[in-house]
Parts: structure tokens; C-alpha cells; sequence
């Protein structure tokens, strides 16, 4: 268990993995022939992700940014729809340049009701959810809208929505608040509320995504911002929120001498743990002054537990709630 030079890039987190092998006297985390090795260094890499997030806050979650592009609706006038058919077909359309989205909402020849999207098959036809039950009609006036947008997947925890272009705010409402006050009517405008929706499936060949939908139907394409919550998961090869602290400029070194303290603890290493622990120490109170507004992404960092005993300073010590900006 050699001390590691911190002058290293540990801005990975295959980088860290392979930082602790090391320190275990292997050449890299993936060449380790031993599981309970490389166990033992995820293990130490998520009791580090607690430490640093309970010595910086209250509340172990990542509170990130994202934007949403909302479209405008596209219209035409030679809409055909038939009695008891799910299908609508449009000669002058390009239903698939404009969108690939399921529940995409159709409104043909009335100013207040909504036809749910099912799929759409081809640049001049769609297939609605439910058959059309009004009587077969052609050349009708139509409007096509999207009001659900896909968001990022782990953006369960939305705390703020805003259009980007006119500052305005956007109301967070529950779906089920909104459908009562508005029902299924079509109308356009400016968004000024919203409520998130479960996934239904598959967007445009992706995997299922939490939706937002918007109120009225966008009239106009705005850019909408939002701000979530995301949870930090165990550090993984796909990516897990740990990547948020080790490319952090004032959190990689700090979760870097925290990674190797619980390592070293927990092979039995204790002086060598002691020495990587005074070095986490000498890194903390930078990590609490960092600069503010250093991008518009903004972190908040906490734990919910406290994982091995030692009270206040400990290990894994939980104190001094604290924001701090990425």
C-alpha cells in the first residue's frame, strides 16, 4: 500500500478504481483476478461518495440542469378522417419530419378537442390511440401539437422549470390538478404550467424516459430549462454520479484521499489509512470554499446515514451542511 502521488488525473472513475488497485499492489482494478478485491475497492469508492457528500451537505443528491425544446404545431387543411378508423392522413403533411413522439395531440375541425397520437407511420399518416368516432370527413382543417417531452432519465425529482427565452417561470402542478382545471381541450399558448409524467415506453428508438407536459399546447418552439434532483448511485462503468465529484475541480483530489482512507481502513492498512486521512483533511476546507456560479450547474451534496461509527470527524462523519457549485 505505497502513498500515491496526487498529482495523477483521477478525473475517472475507472482512473480511481485503478488508484486504489494500486494501493492494493495490483496493476489495475480490472486485471485483479480477486472479486472480493475489486469489492472491496466499489465498496470503498461509495463510502467515500458518503463522506465527502456528508461533509459538504445535508441531502445526498446532485440538484442538476437540463433543456427541453418544445415545437410548434404543424397545420394543414387536408386532413381525412374516418368513422370508427384509428387512421389519419394528411396528402401535404411530413408528420415524420416534424415528430417521431407518441401522444402527440390532433385537433381536426374543432377548437377544443383532443386526439391522442398512437404512432405515426409515414410523413402523410398517423395512427390514433382511439378510433375516430365523429362522422368521415375530408379537406378538414387540422392542428398537430406536442405537449409531452422526453427528459433526461434520471431527472425524477424536477424543482424548478423556466422558458429560457422570456425568463417566465413555469408552475409545477400535479397531472392530476391540471386535467381537472383543463380537461382534454386544445388550446395554444405559452406554457406556464407543467406536470411530469410517468414513461410510456420507447422515444425515437431510445430506452423510456420521464415526460413533461406542458400547458396550453406550445403555439411557438421555446427552449424550456429545468433543474432536478438526481440521485448519486454506486460507482459504476456506465457512469454513476460519482463522475459528478471526480471531475469537480475542488472534489476530485477530496474524494480521492477519502477513497483511499476507506480503502486502506478496510484492507487493515490502518497507519497508511491515518496518512490518507490527514491529507483529506488538508483538502476539505477548500472543497467548502468553493467558488460560486463556476457553471449553471449546481450540486448539493449530503448523506443520509452514517456508514462506520466515529461520530462527528469520523470516517465517515456527517456535518456542516453546505451548497456548493460545479
Amino acid at each position: 500500500g505505497a502513498d500515491m502521488p496526487l498529482g495523477e488525473s483521477y478525473a475517472t472513475v475507472s482512473a480511481q478504481r485503478d488508484r486504489l488497485a494500486r494501493l492494493g499492489q495490483q496493476a489495475t482494478y480490472a486485471g485483479a483476478a480477486d472479486t472480493a478485491f475489486q469489492a472491496t475497492i466499489n465498496d470503498a469508492l461509495a463510502d467515500a461518495m458518503d463522506r465527502v457528500a456528508g461533509d459538504l451537505g445535508d441531502g445526498k443528491t446532485f440538484e442538476r440542469e437540463g433543456t427541453v425544446n418544445l415545437v410548434a404545431p404543424r397545420t394543414g387543411t387536408d386532413g381525412v378522417v374516418t368513422l370508427n378508423d384509428e387512421t389519419f392522413t394528411s396528402a401535404a403533411a411530413t408528420f415524420t419530419t416534424w415528430s417521431t413522439a407518441a401522444r402527440d395531440a390532433l385537433n381536426v375541425g374543432s377548437p377544443d378537442g383532443v386526439l391522442r397520437v398512437n404512432t405515426i407511420t409515414s410523413e402523410t399518416a398517423l395512427e390514433l390511440i382511439q378510433k375516430y368516432a365523429r362522422a368521415t370527413a375530408t379537406a378538414q382543417a387540422y392542428s398537430l401539437a406536442r405537449d409531452e417531452y422526453a427528459l433526461t432519465s434520471e431527472a425524477w425529482f424536477l424543482r424548478r422549470v423556466w422558458n429560457k427565452q422570456t425568463a417566465r417561470p413555469i408552475e409545477l402542478v400535479t397531472l392530476e390538478a391540471e386535467l381537472d382545471r383543463e380537461g382534454e381541450r386544445y388550446r395554444t399558448g405559452e406554457p406556464f404550467r407543467c406536470a411530469v409524467v410517468a414513461p410510456i415506453g420507447t422515444e425515437a428508438g431510445t430506452t423510456a424516459k420521464v415526460r413533461l407536459r406542458v400547458f396550453p399546447f406550445p403555439d411557438l418552439a421555446y427552449e424550456l430549462g429545468y433543474t432536478y434532483q438526481a440521485v448519486p448511485g454506486l460507482p459504476g462503468a456506465a457512469g454513476a454520479h460519482a463522475t459528478d465529484m471526480v471531475t469537480h475541480p475542488h472534489l476530485s483530489h477530496l474524494f480521492a484521499a477519502a477513497a483511499a482512507a476507506q480503502f486502506l481502513l478496510l484492507t487493515g492498512e490502518t497507519e497508511l489509512a491515518d496518512a490518507w486521512e490527514a491529507k483529506y483533511r488538508s483538502f476539505l476546507p477548500a472543497a467548502k470554499r468553493t467558488d460560486q456560479g463556476r457553471s449553471p450547474v449546481r450540486v448539493v451534496l449530503g448523506s443520509n446515514r452514517n456508514l462506520l461509527p466515529g461520530g462527528e470527524g469520523g470516517y465517515l462523519g456527517l456535518r456542516d451542511p453546505r451548497t456548493i457549485s460545479l
